[in-house]
């Protein structure tokens, strides 16, 4: 497992603020990528990417919005001094929340994948860029995240991110989908497992975590892109194996010209997968 945890101080964060409306409209729209994760018990969690000028006048922050105990609108604020925080997910587990997102965290124009958790009893939290390493020169861009929390039981859950990944190879950019893995919570991060075939176009992979029983030693995580030609791909990764296997679901047949620029969306429970796109 690769850990890389960041303290810097260009890294703040503040939480539990009252949300001064009571329309979630209103609050969510006031920035770009809205995400939603639902924990085991119900509660929704929002991941926002936000320009705030009084938390920082220069750069985007995340916020994640919730319901609290009280039953009103409450806030927590993310925020990197020198970059934007764009392109957030998240996902909330027994414990905790976790976003990832994309940030040039050390001011080499190149963007990372990085992740923050927070403990629900705000107890703790963490900023961290997950380690990626595929090449010399390498940017992220748009990521997912999910976990198998209805699956297993609390200690045992695992959380999933799905990832865009340009590389230099010494005379072109390359772009494909990477996953990696945490079984701690966030604190560790598996070695990235490239998932498509050098034909990544469409941004924001679709994710979901889809297994046979928990019994069956079949567990496999699938996601979603389009190619260069806008056709929709979905992958499977085999969680104990790492291996990849990958089809064409929705075709485009008009080419260059044909429908769906956005990756299709997937869900899926137990052997049963749905891919959908517009």
């Amino acid at each position: 497992y690769n850990v890389n945890t960041i303290d810097s101080p260009a890294l703040h964060s503040g939480h539990r603020i009252p949300t001064n409306t009571d329309s979630r409209n209103e609050f969510l729209g006031e920035g770009d990528d809205v995400q939603i994760a639902k924990s085991v018990g119900g509660d929704q969690w929002y991941s926002v990417s936000v320009y705030d000028y009084d938390i920082n006048p220069s750069y985007k922050i995340v916020k994640v919005h919730y319901i609290w105990e009280d039953g009103n609108w409450y806030y927590d604020w993310f925020s990197n001094s020198n970059a934007d925080m764009t392109n957030p997910d998240i996902e909330v587990i027994d414990d905790r929340y976790i976003v990832v997102y994309q940030v040039d965290s050390d001011l080499d124009s190149y963007t990372d994948l990085a992740y923050i958790w927070q403990k629900l009893d705000y107890s703790e939290y963490q900023f961290g860029v997950i380690d990626i390493n595929v090449a010399d020169y390498e940017q992220t861009w748009q990521m997912s995240i999910t976990s198998d929390k209805f699956y297993y039981d609390p200690e045992f859950v695992y959380l999933y991110v799905t990832f865009g990944l340009w590389t230099w190879n010494g005379y072109e950019w390359i772009a494909n989908i990477y996953y990696t893995a945490s079984g701690d919570g966030g604190n560790g991060w598996s070695t990235p497992v490239q998932v498509s075939n050098n034909n990544l176009s469409a941004i924001r992979p679709g994710i979901s975590i889809a297994f046979g029983t928990q019994y069956s030693g079949e567990d496999y995580i699938y996601t979603t892109w389009r190619d260069s030609l806008y056709n929709g791909h979905c992958g499977r990764i085999d969680f104990w194996t790492n291996e990849v296997t990958t089809n064409i679901v929705l075709p485009s047949y008009e080419g260059d010209d044909g429908w769906g620029h956005y990756a299709p969306s997937v869900s899926a429970y137990y052997g049963d997968v749905f891919v959908t796109s517009v």
